[in-house]
C-alpha cells in the first residue's frame, strides 16, 4: 500500500518552485524553505520530462505507484469530489513504458 503517492501534494501539479505555504498548509508549511524548494524543483522536473500532455499530475503520480507490482493499492487524499474522481482515473492509466528507467521490473 503506498501512502503519500502524491508528496504531501507536491506532485499534484498545483505548486511550482518558489512556492511558500501558510501555517493553514498543515505539515507543508513546516518544511525548510531549501527542502521544499528542492522537493518542489524535483517535481517540476518530473512534471517537465515524465508527465504526458493531457494527463493530470495527480494522476500520472498515483499511477505510477499503482503501476509498480508490490501495490496493492494507494491512499491519496481528496478535498472535493472532483478530487476523487480525477485520483479515481489513476487506475485506468498505463504510463510508464517496460524501458523507462525507474519501471519496476516483474
Amino acid at each position: 500500500m503506498a501512502r503519500e503517492a502524491l508528496a504531501g501534494g507536491l506532485l499534484t501539479g498545483k505548486y511550482r518552485p518558489g512556492t511558500r505555504f501558510t501555517d493553514a498548509a498543515h505539515t507543508r508549511s513546516r518544511r525548510a524553505i531549501d527542502e521544499l524548494d528542492r522537493r518542489l524543483e524535483a517535481a517540476e522536473r518530473i512534471r517537465e520530462t515524465e508527465v504526458p500532455d493531457g494527463i493530470a499530475m495527480a494522476a500520472w503520480a498515483l499511477a505510477w505507484c499503482l503501476q509498480h507490482p508490490a501495490v496493492t493499492a494507494v491512499i491519496p487524499g481528496g478535498k472535493s469530489v472532483d478530487q476523487i474522481a480525477a485520483n479515481a482515473k489513476a487506475a485506468d492509466l498505463n504510463l510508464i513504458p517496460d524501458d523507462h528507467p525507474q519501471a519496476a521490473a516483474t
